[in-house]
């Protein structure tokens, strides 16, 4: 299962902060991707911050 579209926002969104370059972000996102149970991690927080700011 791959990076759902919120996942992949926030990645995209950290390969944009001062001082990463892309390198890296290809780096993090390779070594997220190796990892089906990386994968579902990201998933599940991205999912959950989601739904916790949303109700604020």
């Amino acid at each position: 299962m791959p990076l759902n579209a919120k996942a992949e926002a926030v990645l995209q969104a950290f390969g944009k902060e001062p001082g990463v370059t892309p390198d890296q972000l290809k780096n993090l996102t390779s070594t997220i991707n190796a990892s089906p149970a990386l994968v579902d991690e990201v998933n599940r927080a991205v999912d959950a911050a989601t739904c916790n700011a949303s109700s604020h």
